[in-house]
């Protein structure tokens, strides 16, 4: 084997370990993207028949999907060995004091900057996470941002129901197409 042939064959091994660990992390990562996308779309759906109660649905639902998230990163820890599940409440508490702060420094004025404003969030989240992990978490993010924007620019009375089922339908057809590889 000459060292052209070698070096050719160790960057096929490279980019099969790296093509390996982008689709372990979209498998890894499909459960919550279906989990949230549920819990989007019950809680935005709610909303819009229940306005009156958005905020302890969302509450509730998101209390729920933080639940069913953590016991998916448990049974990931037990079945896969990761140690990193605190990690993970570390950064979701991060991100709740992040959205609190932020809601106290630049207070909205409607129900509505607030449902835009997290997806919106989420989206850029995914889209930078992406840059590491994969062009579909890019794709996923930047799908739910746009239609957020649409949602908060161009739909007015049926925004929930517009988040409802393309928001959480985005999350959920996001988990499905990162488990069909």
């Amino acid at each position: 084997m000459s060292p052209q042939q070698a070096n050719a064959a160790l960057a096929d091994a490279h980019q099969t370990v790296e093509r390996s660990r982008i689709l372990y992390g979209y498998q890894q990562k499909t459960p919550y993207f279906i989990v949230w996308g549920l819990v989007w779309f019950v809680a935005y759906s709610m909303s819009h028949f229940l306005p009156s109660k958005q905020g302890w649905i969302w509450l509730v639902l998101d209390t729920l999907g933080a639940s069913a998230s953590f016991w998916i990163a448990r049974r990931n820890q037990r079945q896969h060995g990761h140690r990193d599940d605190w990690r993970w409440l570390a950064v979701g508490a991060t991100l709740c004091a992040f959205i609190i702060f932020t809601f106290q420094i630049l207070t909205p004025h409607s129900s509505k900057q607030i449902a835009s404003y997290i997806p919106l969030l989420f989206g850029t989240i995914y889209v930078v996470v992406g840059i590491w992990y994969g062009l579909r978490l890019i794709v996923a993010g930047v799908a739910i941002m746009g239609l957020s924007l649409i949602g908060y620019f161009w739909i007015d009375t049926y925004f929930n129901i517009w988040m409802a089922v393309l928001g959480g339908g985005a999350l959920v057809g996001t988990g499905l197409w990162l488990r069909r590889i």
